[in-house]
């Protein structure tokens, strides 16, 4: 493709801020029947257990899902399973955020957004020891660029993070024909796994 039909190809693309981004999400995720939402996760599980940055990494992370998010869940068990350490996120004033490991939903702590923590007392990794980041988000673009919750917690985090990053998504969650600004913090992903079924 020539230079000039790429920069045409880009012009005719949907440029959207990210709040429409986000608000689209939430509606494509509610109106995204259960059985096909099930489905979509459990190919994206079977594709994330067989990739090889998962397969060769000893300590991940990974966020504690809510409602309206792919369920981490079944990452978190099947990892700890086959001998994986998991971490998972705290967040702190200021957009900065920590890993500590996961010892189960009983030593969380609900924050006031409702959201699974750690508590303070708990085990912490160094970045530089974390092997694979699973970055949350609700959109992206191809080339690994992503609309999260808005927080900028991950894009902070990801600036210096030599590791791995690979995000999780449903179909809907990416498109070539969507597209946002870049801001000057956006860190992309490596890798994005997209559940089909």
């Amino acid at each position: 493709m020539t230079e000039e039909m790429k920069e045409l190809t880009e012009k005719m693309k949907t440029i959207l801020d990210k709040k429409d981004i986000r608000d689209r999400t939430f509606k494509y995720w509610a109106a995204l029947p259960e059985v096909d939402r099930l489905a979509l996760q459990a190919d994206i599980y079977a594709q994330l257990f067989t990739n090889e940055a998962f397969i060769q990494a000893d300590t991940i992370t990974t966020t504690i899902a809510h409602p309206g998010e792919i369920d981490t869940k079944p990452i978190i068990d099947y990892a700890l399973t086959i001998g994986k350490k998991v971490y998972v996120p705290k967040t702190y004033p200021k957009r900065q955020m920590a890993f500590a490991k996961y010892q189960g939903m009983d030593a969380l702590e609900k924050t006031k957004f409702g959201i699974y923590e750690p508590t303070a007392e708990a085990d912490f990794i160094d970045k530089e020891a974390i092997d694979l980041v699973l970055v949350p988000g609700l959109f992206f673009r191809p080339d690994g660029y992503r609309v999260g919750h808005g927080g900028g917690f991950y894009d902070i985090f990801l600036a210096d993070y030599p590791g791995n990053k690979i995000a999780l998504a449903l179909p809907g969650m990416v498109s070539d024909k969507v597209t946002f600004e870049i801001d000057d913090f956006d860190i992309p992903v490596d890798q994005i796994i997209v559940g089909e079924i």
